[in-house]
């Protein structure tokens, strides 16, 4: 009794010297960040001293993590508080994609086969869902004359619609202000067998056909809709696509590899992007997004769990960021990515995010 005495006092005093050192770092931050920096340490090292001393007290843990998060923030880690959305239930998300028009998420899980529609908001509400489930659209629905196939991918094609790709060669156009499909079938949908992965830029829509090396490239018709693909590379480019996992497009088309390395495209040639100043290599890359007419190239790292900013025009790394240390299953296992210039939307496991991209510092 009395040395459980002695303890309780000794974890006391440690707690109170934690939340001291980390209001002094607090205080510090926005003047003097070695000094906060210091402070910081100085919280994670008393608070791991009483974690130690009684690992199941609540506010040994609590000051501990806010220690952590705190210096992470100090050593240029941008700490991501996220809002799940939505619980992909029916199978892991796996082979998921999503794409994003703010408050419009959307979301398709390629194995359930069908397209999510949240609608969701910086509040701190919970998000709004749609009617069934969120669910807009099956593989083996109609629409129209048209059945849908296994889906490939989803992409906005700007601010009023999203288009869909399945197996059938369909393409299918979902208006946002009328919540209605509209299907048209793909000249060369043979071609499709080939392709896993869809973007979309000024109204284009890109396919990647990784066996050929190539991108298909659909332009619209004066309708709107896409009908039979041009190939996007000149002969003698002969990009090496065997590994590209993601692609994302801003005036030039970038190619993720598996490997973390990142292509830099245009029709006669591919460049591989020097990336400068990132300390620890990304492991396992499995997304890319390029907000359209901003610097950033955002890359989710899934083996190192977080999210790296990376500034496109000068391959400069800028920034990661990582779940805090209250909720680290946020980045457990990263599937994919998008962007908008004040939110980051990922999928983890198999559940869905929304975090505020926290201004640069």
């Amino acid at each position: 009794a009395e040395q459980q005495r002695l303890t309780t006092i000794e974890v006391d005093r440690l707690v109170g010297e934690t939340t001291k050192s980390l209001e002094r770092a607090e205080q510090l931050a926005p003047t003097d960040r070695n000094a906060a920096r210091q402070a910081a340490q100085q919280a994670f090292d008393t608070a791991t001293q009483a974690r130690v001393k009684r690992p199941n007290d609540p506010r040994t843990s609590k000051t501990l993590y806010a220690a952590q998060d705190w210096l992470d923030r100090l050593n240029g880690i941008a700490i991501v508080n996220a809002q799940e959305f939505l619980t992909l239930t029916d199978t892991p998300a796996v082979s998921a994609r999503i794409a994003a028009n703010y408050p419009s998420v959307f979301v398709l899980d390629r194995v359930a086969g069908r397209i999510y529609r949240y609608q969701v908001s910086d509040a701190g509400t919970s998000p709004a869902l749609n009617s069934e489930g969120g669910v807009i659209l099956k593989t083996g629905e109609k629409v129209g004359d048209r059945t849908v196939g296994a889906l490939i991918d989803i992409a906005i094609v700007d601010s009023r619609r999203l288009v869909a790709l399945d197996r059938n060669g369909n393409f299918l156009l979902y208006e946002l202000e009328r919540a209605t499909w509209s299907a048209r079938p793909a000249i060369d949908a043979a071609a499709w067998s080939r392709v896993n992965l869809a973007a979309s830029f000024a109204g284009n829509v890109y396919l990647i056909d990784a066996p050929n090396n190539q991108i298909l490239k659909y332009v619209p018709n004066s309708e709107g809709w896409w009908s039979a693909a041009t190939t996007f590379f000149m002969p003698g480019a002969n990009p090496n696509m065997s590994n590209v996992v993601d692609l994302t497009i801003e005036r030039d088309i970038w190619l993720l590899r598996s490997t973390g390395g990142v292509l830099q495209c245009n029709a006669t040639r591919c460049n591989e992007l020097a990336m400068r100043d990132l300390e620890t290599p990304i492991s396992k890359a499995v997304a890319a997004f390029a907000p359209e007419g901003l610097a950033p190239l955002y890359l989710a790292d899934a083996g190192n769990q977080r999210i790296v900013q990376i500034d496109k025009a000068a391959g400069r790394f800028a920034r990661q960021f990582k779940a805090s240390a209250f909720t680290p299953e946020v980045f457990k296992s990263l599937k994919t990515l998008t962007a908008d210039g004040e939110r980051l939307y990922f999928i983890s496991e198999n559940k869905v995010y929304l975090a505020k991209i926290s201004p640069a510092q």
